[in-house]
């Protein structure tokens, strides 16, 4: 019994070595975060260093140091503005400056006689309907007669013709005025002068346009309608202010005076623009008559 007790003794003294070297590797992979007993990922690689900005490092200094990577910032592009942005380029042309000058006059008189007219109808009536009527009614001949105005536009002399309808507008607001000023105005007088003047715009706006695309050259005709635009905005905001002002100081009466002193003022700007002889239209109002019937 002994000798076998010896021999088993022998064999776990042998044995114990292994068993130790067993548990340090089970304890190695419990701490790598590996199942026991279970080889690492093929593809498992070593955690990249993080990126960084600035200055490379690659200098090593142990086996294990990995060289820091540089990541450039882009610096943001200053975006040059041009020296000239050509704003009031068309302005350097002086035919243009005059059709701009017309249409400061004409809007401004336009904006004001809203307001006027708007304030007049209501004083005189109390009717919201009739008021609301009023300010639209110069809209009425634009669908009846338009194609009319385009017609005579390109039949006629449109500086002459854009000067005759001016002067044909102020005349009309001078009568109307002194309607108004002696008191002796009815709605339906009001009617009729909005009709009238109504008719004058069929042709002002197309003979206006044509005006400008022949007063500045090609690559500057978007500069030229922005500036028009421009002038028409400017008066929308600040006639309406000025002819309420001057409601409240004089009445309707002094206020329809100033705008017809301002479609006056429109009658001498249009006269002062030169057309060269070969844009002046040799058509006259006959052949443009029978155009229209024609085109009917």
């Amino acid at each position: 019994m002994s000798s076998i007790d010896n021999n088993r003794n022998q064999i776990q003294a042998d044995n114990q070595p292994m068993t130790s070297s067993y548990n340090a590797v089970q304890n190695t992979s419990l701490d790598a975060g590996l199942t026991p007993g279970a080889a690492p990922a093929p593809d498992q690689r070593a955690e990249m260093p993080p990126i960084t900005s600035g200055i490379v490092d690659s200098s090593l200094e142990t086996d294990h140091t990995v060289a820091q990577i540089t990541v450039a910032r882009p610096r943001g592009r200053r975006i040059r503005m041009p020296e000239n942005l050509h704003t009031f380029e068309s302005f350097k042309y002086r035919n243009y400056r005059y059709v701009w000058a017309t249409t400061l006059f004409s809007s401004g008189g336009f904006w004001m006689q809203q307001i006027v007219i708007g304030w007049l109808m209501y004083d005189i009536t109390r009717s919201a309907f009739l008021t609301t009527l009023a300010m639209g009614l110069d809209a009425l001949p634009i669908l009846l007669i338009g194609p009319i105005g385009g017609l005579l536009v390109d039949s006629l002399d449109r500086r002459k013709l854009l000067a005759g309808i001016y002067a044909y507008q102020a005349f009309v607001t001078a009568v109307f005025a002194t309607f108004v000023i002696l008191g002796s105005v009815e709605p339906l007088h009001i009617f009729i002068y909005i009709m009238m003047m109504g008719v004058g715009w069929v042709i002002l706006d197309p003979a206006r346009a044509s005006l400008v695309s022949t007063t500045v050259p090609g690559e500057t005709l978007v500069n030229a309608f922005a500036l028009n635009s421009l002038g028409f905005s400017v008066t929308r905001l600040a006639a309406p202010a000025i002819g309420g002002g001057l409601l409240a100081l004089g009445g309707p009466g002094p206020a329809l005076v100033i705008e017809a002193i301002l479609q006056g003022l429109a009658v001498v700007a249009a006269l002062a623009i030169q057309l060269p002889s070969a844009e002046r239209a040799e058509l006259k109002l006959k052949t443009a008559v029978s155009r229209l019937v024609e085109g009917a």
